[in-house]
């Protein structure tokens, strides 16, 4: 077992956003991980148990790691605490993963309806496309950052990830709103 403390330098500490970073990076590594504060310990890879310690700038947590992959863990999880995501890279996120949101839920609504109205499919429409630029925009920026040695390596292999993954939630939720097509189409036709 290896073992690190780490202070957190992060404005908001590792709630939502920066805490979905973290468990994303945690689960890229085969070793049992933990994250410790004051006495209570928490699965590393559990959005939830993470949050449920409130870790906020300035605390100091101990990373825990076991396994094959345990130094390797504890050092990229170390890095990715210590560097984080620019600010930039932050707000390039944001948006996405706002009309993410709004496409699942107007997807899941229209699917548990058995109806997609054509303003819904529209809108579907729009919302993944939209995302599909955004996300595009992104790693364009991300590319640059790196160029201008803005951002690291490890930092940036976890951006491009979440960037493909939030991209992919997008065409899923698509999919599903077009299961719901009054008109009776099952599937869309790829593009």
């Amino acid at each position: 077992m290896v073992s690190r403390e780490v202070t957190i330098n992060n404005n908001v500490g590792l709630h939502a956003r920066p805490a979905t970073f973290f468990i994303q990076k945690a689960n890229s590594y085969k070793s049992s991980i933990w994250v410790e504060k004051d006495d209570r310990r928490v699965n590393a890879k559990s959005l939830l148990g993470v949050l449920s310690l409130g870790i906020v700038k300035g605390m100091t947590i101990t990373l825990h790691a076991d396994g094959a992959d345990e130094a390797e863990a504890i050092e990229g999880l170390a890095t990715l605490i210590d560097t984080g995501f620019s600010d930039t890279a932050k707000s390039e996120v944001g948006p996405i993963m706002d009309k993410n949101l709004k496409l699942y839920d107007l997807a899941i609504k229209d699917f548990l309806a058995d109806s997609a109205p054509e303003h819904d499919l529209i809108m579907m429409h729009n919302l993944e496309n939209s995302i599909d630029e955004l996300t595009k925009e992104a790693q364009n920026n991300h590319v640059n950052r790196l160029r201008a040695k803005e951002c690291n390596t490890e930092t940036g292999i976890i951006f491009v990830q979440l960037m493909h993954d939030l991209e992919r939630v997008g065409d899923h939720s698509y999919n599903i709103g077009w299961l719901s097509n009054a008109e009776g189409a099952t599937v869309r036709e790829l593009e």
